[in-house]
């Protein structure tokens, strides 16, 4: 089975033709949450935290319907949905896999695609039943295979085959333990999924579209980020890692003690956010707890100065660049500075494709009336090597602290994610 594509941290995209709508929103950092029929109820938080995700909706009348169950065909087009790329899947349309599954339905791509995959398996009598509630067993199985998720036991019964890892590791919530058949709601998938994503620890399989990984020893630790907005900090604890041992945490404790961390709170005049200058400090909570309610809303980090002023605390040659050449890139690297670079990266339907730029942008006015545009998807990078020569470059070399491993991207790929901030900057310089 080919590698599954990552629900991106902490992100889950549902579709269907009936309404329920999880889907990538250019606005969602720049609104209210437009239900309320979700507060107070047991999984408030794992709601709001997929919404302010930026990829999560819900009906076309203002409401979420938390306790709505989710049908077998709904849940299975989340799954495929949001781990393969459309093209994998829609040849699939027109042809006919079960016995109830016919060639002109909705879902047909999803659970034809699905089977060939080994995701699901149908019943015994030649049936899938896409109509039927899916049960918690059923969805830990999507969940799972759709993932690329490892269990304990690969020859255990279906009953504990994948319900045993995921109550072992702290994904379900006790009302859901031991409730092997029970249908499942809305909340109720959101909450097993917030717990799954929120799980750092777990082995995350990863596609990043034409991305290779890369084998090559580029000298450098490829450190994974602590911290859901921390792509900053990690990245300059990877570009230093070379030459010292400097962990995130002591990054972000000396971000803290040069009053690099906000100390305002996001507010709102009329229909204006104001929010931190992340060309001045880091903008929002490191720690990536979020509130889907914009006047608690954080996590976008921070942009070339800050990083330039945290860079010289151990490499104090280090210097900000912009508006360069990949050309220039290489030059650095070829004098043994790795790169930091700020990327316009993409996220759609639970991926991060870090070749990609995203098509969504941020808007917010400063307490000192800059107002900042940006796009939704920032992510830094570690550019380490490169292939080829200056002047024809065939690879760069980039290690990817979202991810914590090593990738090659071609000069056009890198081109595309460093554009949308104007190939941007830190050179780490001992």
């Amino acid at each position: 089975m080919r590698d599954k594509l990552l629900f991106l941290q902490k992100t889950i995209t549902y579709i269907s033709v009936v309404g329920i709508l999880f889907a990538v929103s250019p606005v969602a950092f720049a609104a209210d949450i437009p239900f309320e029929d979700h507060i107070g109820h047991d999984y408030e938080d794992a709601i709001e935290f997929l919404y302010t995700e930026a990829v999560l909706q819900g009906y076309a009348d203002g409401t979420f319907k938390p306790d709505n169950e989710i049908k077998r065909a709904e849940f299975l087009k989340v799954i495929v949905a949001a781990n393969f790329a459309s093209s994998e899947y829609e040849s699939f349309a027109g042809t006919s896999c079960f016995t109830d599954v016919n060639a002109d339905e909705w879902f047909t791509q999803y659970v034809c695609f699905a089977k060939a995959e080994g995701i699901v398996q149908g019943y015994s009598d030649g049936t899938f039943l896409p109509d039927r509630n899916v049960t918690l067993n059923e969805s830990l199985k999507m969940i799972y295979e759709g993932m690329n998720m490892p269990v304990d036991d690969p020859d255990a019964i279906f009953k504990f085959k994948y319900y045993s890892p995921a109550a072992k590791a702290g994904y379900l919530p006790d009302d859901l333990k031991g409730e092997y058949d029970k249908p499942m709601t809305r909340a109720e998938v959101s909450e097993v999924l917030y717990r799954i994503l929120q799980d750092k620890d777990r082995e995350i399989a990863v596609d990043v579209a034409s991305v290779v990984n890369s084998d090559i020893d580029l000298g450098l630790i490829p450190y994974k980020q602590a911290y859901y907005a921390s792509c900053g900090t990690a990245a300059l604890a990877i570009a230093l890692s070379g030459e010292l041992n400097v962990s995130e945490e002591m990054i972000i404790n000396k971000m803290i003690t040069l009053g690099m961390y906000p100390n305002n709170a996001v507010s709102k005049e009329g229909t204006v956010y104001v929010w931190d200058n992340p060309q001045k400090v880091f903008v929002g909570d490191y720690n990536g707890l979020v509130s889907a309610n914009m006047d608690k809303i954080s996590g976008y980090g921070f942009l070339e100065d800050p990083l330039e002023i945290l860079a010289k605390q151990w490499a104090r040659n280090s210097e900000k660049f912009k508006g360069v050449t990949l050309q220039f890139i290489a030059q650095q690297l070829e004098e043994g500075n790795p790169v930091i670079v700020f990327a316009n990266v993409n996220a759609i339907s639970g991926r991060v494709i870090i070749t990609e730029p995203s098509p969504y942008t941020i808007h917010w006015v400063t307490n000192d009336g800059v107002s900042v545009t940006a796009p939704l998807y920032k992510h830094n990078l570690v550019v380490a090597g490169y292939r080829g020569t200056i002047e024809d470059i065939e690879v760069f070399y980039i290690v990817d602290p979202f991810y914590g491993n090593q990738v090659e991207v071609t000069p056009e790929q890198l081109s595309s994610v460093l554009s949308g901030y104007d190939f941007s900057g830190v050179i780490v310089k001992f």
